[in-house]
């Protein structure tokens, strides 16, 4: 039974499909690992920071148990953000090496 199309528009089982998957994971590079991880890092933070505010706007119907989960979100806010900035401070130092990398190959110094 075939499920999914490949981008040639091939159909695949589920078989052909996660053995396609699995090679494109176990090919992935350093740089498309880390922009993933960029990715997600982003949409870890805007979901702690959502989280946050709509703790703070329903306070009142929390009661106690809201400044704990302010706190928590907060803090995980906080070490997201750093992580993110990390990340994408990496992300830099490999973009400046591939850049170098050119350099180099073209033979301009």
């Amino acid at each position: 039974m075939y499920f999914w199309k490949d981008k040639q528009g091939n159909k695949l089982t589920i078989k052909q499909f996660f053995s396609k998957w699995k090679q494109g994971i176990e090919n992935i590079t350093p740089k498309q690992r880390l922009v993933s991880e960029v990715r997600g890092t982003l949409i870890m933070l805007v979901g702690y920071i959502f989280s946050f505010f709509a703790v703070i706007f329903m306070i009142n119907k929390i009661g106690l148990l809201a400044y704990g989960l302010i706190l928590i979100f907060f803090g995980m806010a906080f070490t997201t953000a750093l992580k993110w900035i990390a990340l994408k401070q990496q992300l830099k130092v490999f973009d400046d090496i591939e850049k170098q990398m050119e350099v180099k190959e073209n033979g301009f110094r």
